[in-house]
């Protein structure tokens, strides 16, 4: 593989300052000039686009015949105004965790200083993002999606503005329970948990099998390639929850990273300023014991979503492999990169010595929560890649084996993300966060509770 064939995404700072999309939608909404194979293949580059945002906005990303012309209901925050049904309202800790929603709703990465960031594809319609920074709504982003005509508005709100709506509950589910799908005997790892503090009501299951409705094969080539194939739903979840990993393997260090991270990247110099920690974990000192208990537990739920026969490094660097795309002779695999704290120091020292923030108290470890992502863009003519591999082993094998200046990873798995109310079959409409899933019993089976270690909110 040629060295610039591989294309590395810098850290979200920068990223904002430039733009990265994995779109290839037209930039308009005029459907006369798609090709009729583009609103009917499920596999399109179209339908990819169209199964991220119904995964998102109604928790229902599968397609099949018809897709284009199919209508869906939102389940996307809540509908608070009756006279309003189709401006729905969810929380968010900030403006930049609104941004981050956003951004992965429409899957790319727009300018941070943009005040609106419009997304567009033809057959589909548009997303049109607008900060407001008010004491009661972050941000708005304004829906016009033929497949969700129920909805016209995302308000993007602190939980202090629900008020008589805001929910009370304790979560039945911690980060680290395991859950197994017996229908299709995939493994499925709470990575965030709902949390009534955070006015979250979903929980989200992260899944690092692989199954073959999510290999997208290429083999009419020389080398026949393997792509991993999801809709890539909810990426701003992968982000959070592999950092989140790598935290359990070091409490104390990725806890002092992320206060450099959020310092840097956020510019944020109060500690009670930051984000929460996976949306839903205050950065508060009382907080620093109850990681350390979950990490004494974590290794067991580990050893239960890390897939038989994988030997990956958790606390290490590693990759998550997002979704993928075949357009012509080209192919693109997508990845989150983790990177620990030695070469997240690297990135964070250049940007001191620039004079941007004050130097490094001292060398880092652990988790750096910096994001990287990486499109990969391949040859199919010449060149291959097998994501069955990874699945495999949690390394590259030797068919993945590139003569390249930049390594292939020497890590990572396929991921996938479902809520709660995806993973229990639909059977109910959002779960309540307070109880077991339903079909826990008879779909779903139990592998790993994590034993109650309970989080400490501070006043809103």
């Amino acid at each position: 593989m040629k060295t610039q064939t591989l294309i590395r995404l810098l850290p979200c700072t920068l990223l904002l300052a430039g733009g990265l999309s994995f779109t290839a939608c037209s930039d308009d909404d005029d459907t006369s000039s798609i090709p009729d194979t583009e609103l009917t293949d499920t596999e399109s580059a179209t339908a990819q686009e169209l199964s991220r945002l119904l995964g998102m906005l109604c928790e229902d990303e599968e397609l099949s015949t018809g897709w284009a012309t199919r209508t869906v209901p939102p389940t996307v925050g809540q509908a608070l105004d009756p006279n309003n049904p189709f401006v729905r309202t969810m929380t968010v800790a900030s403006e930049a965790e609104a941004r981050e929603y956003f951004l992965a709703l429409a899957g790319y990465i727009a300018k941070a200083d943009a005040d609106k960031t419009t997304w567009q594809c033809a057959g589909i319609g548009t997303l049109t993002y607008q900060p407001l920074n008010q004491s009661d709504c972050f941000a708005t982003i304004s829906v016009n999606i033929k497949q969700v005509p129920e909805l016209t508005t995302i308000r993007l709100v602190p939980v202090s503005a629900l008020g008589e709506n805001a929910s009370n509950f304790e979560a039945y589910y911690n980060f680290g329970d395991v859950l197994l799908n017996t229908e299709d005997n995939t493994v499925w790892v709470c990575g965030r948990p709902a949390c009534a503090w955070a006015g979250k009501t979903k929980s989200y299951w992260f899944s690092f099998n692989l199954v073959d409705k999510n290999v997208k094969a290429v083999t009419k080539y020389k080398n026949p390639c393997y792509f991993h194939k999801t809709s890539a739903s909810h990426s701003e979840k992968v982000y959070d929850f592999g950092y989140f990993i790598q935290l359990m393997h070091d409490v104390n260090e990725g806890w002092y990273n992320y206060a450099l991270y959020q310092r840097s990247h956020y510019e944020k110099e109060e500690e009670k300023d930051f984000l929460p920690v996976s949306e839903v974990v205050p950065y508060i000192d009382e907080n620093i014991q109850v990681l350390h208990d979950l990490a004494r537990d974590w290794p067991e739920a580990e050893k239960q979503f890390t897939p038989a026969g994988v030997k990956i490094d958790w606390g290490w660097q590693f990759v998550l492999f997002l979704s993928s795309k075949v357009s012509g002779k080209t192919a693109y695999q997508n990845w989150y990169r983790f990177i620990t704290g030695n070469e997240g120091e690297s990135l964070l020292s250049n940007r001191h010595e620039a004079g941007r923030f004050a130097p490094l108290e001292k060398k880092v470890y652990g988790a750096s929560f910096i994001r990287w992502g990486v499109r990969l863009p391949l040859d199919l003519e010449t060149e291959q890649f097998d994501i069955r591999e990874y699945a495999k082993t949690g390394g590259p094998g030797d068919v993945n084996d590139w003569d390249n200046e930049q390594k292939v990873p020497a890590q990572g798995l396929p991921v996938r993300v479902k809520t709660g109310y995806e993973l229990s079959n639909k059977l109910v409409g959002n779960p309540d966060p307070s109880k077991e899933l339903p079909g826990v019993g008879s779909k779903l089976k139990v592998l790993y509770r994590m034993p109650a270690h309970k989080f400490h909110y501070p006043a809103k």
